[in-house]
């Protein structure tokens, strides 16, 4: 008996969770895929990389922050009309469902690189080459950042600090999506709402 109350008490914390967290992964993709077609076009130039690189980031947290806002604001409505119960930390939850990947990608991209440094172990040094390979593919608006930050030929510690870059890039997107769901749980706006001419 005390599994099926269990089970059910998984199923709300869940519950309704699926569409606002893929919403936020096509949003990382569509964001994604801006940040490296612009890497791949600014690639001669280490400064306008970046610059780039910055202009997707912020394009993609906006998506993400107008998602979030959303689903905030829909959660309000829902809360008034008794149906759900308020959690003001819904926002970083969905958030963190939805950079799963991320997480496991930066976990693995730390773990493997210290591994292989520390170890010289081959395995370990292939596994955190692929690991950061998609990464910077998944969180392609990130890569001309992590170019201009990270210089080449690594050596030692500096190869593991370097690789905590893929899990610091996950907090931007964490504390948008945290700030976001509150934004439009209480219907507040960054920007006023322009008022439809009658």
């Amino acid at each position: 008996m005390s599994e099926i109350v269990q089970e059910k008490k998984k199923g709300r914390v869940l519950e309704g969770m699926g569409t606002p967290v893929k919403k936020l992964m096509l949003n990382q993709f569509g964001g994604a895929m801006l940040g490296i077609m612009l890497s791949s076009a600014t690639m001669q130039s280490d400064m306008l990389n970046f610059l780039t690189s910055i202009l997707a980031i912020i394009f993609y947290l906006f998506l993400q922050y107008t998602a979030i806002w959303e689903i905030g604001a829909k959660d309000q409505i829902r809360v008034n009309g008794g149906r759900a119960a308020e959690n003001k930390w819904q926002g970083l939850r969905i958030a963190l469902l939805a950079n799963g990947l991320n997480i496991l990608l930066g976990f693995l991209a730390v773990v493997l690189t210290t591994v292989g440094v520390l170890t010289q172990w081959k395995w370990a040094g292939e596994g955190a080459l692929i690991s950061t390979v998609i990464a910077r593919f998944w969180q392609g608006m990130y890569n001309g950042v992590i170019n201009f930050i990270v210089p080449t030929n690594l050596k030692g510690v500096q190869t593991i600090l370097s690789s905590l870059m893929y899990l610091a890039i996950i907090l931007p997107s964490l504390v948008v999506n945290t700030i976001g769901y509150r934004m439009g749980y209480f219907n507040r706006r960054i920007f006023p709402e322009r008022k439809k001419e009658k």
